[in-house]
Formats: C-alpha cells, sequence, structure tokens
C-alpha cells in the first residue's frame, strides 16, 4: 500500500488519524505497559481483539484488546 512505518511502537502512533470508538479491522492499536510511553502495538481485527507478538516468544495471537493493561488508543492509516 505504498505506507512506511517506523519500528517504534510510539513513533508508530504519531502516524495516520486517531480512532474515536471502537477500532476497526487493520487499525493499529496501542498500548502503554507498566504505565509508561507506548510499548506495544497490534493491529485490530475487529470485534475488540487484535493481533500481537508477545514479547516473550514472538508468538503472533489473536487477544482482545482490554486482556493487555494499559491501552492507549487506535490509529487508522488508510
Amino acid at each position: 500500500f505504498g505506507i512506511s512505518l517506523p519500528d517504534s511502537p510510539a513513533a508508530q502512533y504519531g502516524y495516520g488519524s486517531p480512532v474515536n470508538g471502537a477500532p476497526a479491522p487493520g487499525d493499529l492499536v496501542f498500548w502503554a505497559e507498566g504505565g509508561g510511553g507506548i510499548t506495544h502495538v497490534g493491529i485490530a481485527t475487529g470485534n475488540g481483539t487484535a493481533i500481537d507478538a508477545n514479547v516473550a516468544g514472538g508468538v503472533v495471537q489473536e487477544t482482545p484488546i482490554d486482556a493487555i493493561p494499559g491501552y492507549v488508543g487506535a490509529t487508522r492509516l488508510l
């Protein structure tokens, strides 16, 4: 789609348009785990879930967005 993103989740949060309401499939969703800045990003799949890779093993999984502490919000790139 011709979109380039930086590697940092915090930097990615500045791309696209903020999403008001529930994220739609394809939106980027962001978390600030541990109360600091943005540390984690996933891709919304719809129905309140997102795919993401956990840090420990790098396994991609579909997870409820609210199951990961520190949800910050979502952005829409397209």
